[in-house]
């Protein structure tokens, strides 16, 4: 992703980007109704007041456009999962750690590259582990 180098102020660039995004978003949480934590999946929408629009799958799963300083960014929040132990072997990694990656969006990007952004923090959602229960018989 660009960082944003038009003349246009932020705020109508993140209008800009909620009307692009807006359907896809909604198409997103309808598709994810019953399947998610209940109460979820939100979609958040304050351009006006907050300066950010985006959705929350499920408590730490989310992805939000905001405005950070002199620039536009997408945060994108996931959940990392300790699930191969060899991956972080030699050093200390807890599981279920919640992480917050920032970079930044543009206003040119092509609508393929929104919903490759949104397939970002659905696919972190779908490699969140199952809970096995084992039982004895």
């Amino acid at each position: 992703m660009s960082a944003t180098t038009s003349s246009v102020p932020l705020r109508e660039q993140l209008r800009e980007l909620r009307d692009r995004m807006l359907p896809m978003l909604q198409e997103l949480a309808r598709q994810f109704h019953g399947r998610a934590v209940p109460g979820y999946p939100v979609i958040v929408d304050d351009v006006e007041r907050g300066g950010y629009i985006g959705i929350a799958l499920a408590p730490g799963y989310g992805l939000y456009v905001t405005v950070e300083q002199d620039r536009l960014v997408v945060q994108l929040q996931t959940v990392s999962w300790r699930n191969d132990v060899h991956w972080a072997a030699g050093r200390e990694r807890f599981g279920a750690t919640p992480r917050l990656t920032t970079f930044p969006i543009s206003t040119e990007m092509s609508d393929a590259q929104i919903r490759d952004l949104l397939a970002r923090v659905t696919a972190s959602w779908h490699k969140q582990p199952l809970l096995i229960h084992q039982s004895d018989s």
